[in-house]
């Protein structure tokens, strides 16, 4: 049979990956995420949902919500900031939290433009960027 194809997070537009918890001759489980590691808000990043057999977690995830256009948009926003940050000459490949003063506004405007995003489908998260 084959297995259906993952859709991408419906957070941030990322791609998904299967997860086998368990241990080798033990009985696994299977979860689905967001591969996306490098933001911390992507609500679609870690699963707890396990289930039985890898296409029950691919079926699972496939039906959450879909894609939100301002967390796509987003998500564009942090890649050209990591676009930026990798050809800036300041930061000579520096980590993310040692930007310099040029990468800087690039990244908050990612974090800020997703922050507004997720605080729309879920207003606890961000009350005070509602917008």
């Amino acid at each position: 049979m084959t297995e259906p194809k993952m859709l991408p997070c419906p957070f941030c537009g990322g791609e998904a990956e299967v997860e086998e918890i368990g241990e080798p001759g033990g009985s696994v489980r299977f979860s689905v995420g967001c591969t996306d590691t490098h933001e911390a808000d992507c609500m679609g990043f870690q699963s707890h949902t396990t289930f039985a057999r890898r296409g029950y977690a691919i079926a699972a995830w496939n039906r959450r919500a879909p894609h939100n256009d301002e967390l796509l948009a987003a998500a564009k926003l942090q890649e050209a900031a990591e676009s930026f940050h990798l050809s800036c000459d300041d930061c000579e490949g520096n980590e993310i939290p040692e930007l310099c003063e040029a990468c800087f506004p690039h990244y908050d405007a990612a974090r800020v433009a997703r922050r507004v995003a997720l605080a729309k489908i879920d207003p606890t998260l961000y009350p005070q960027e509602r917008g």
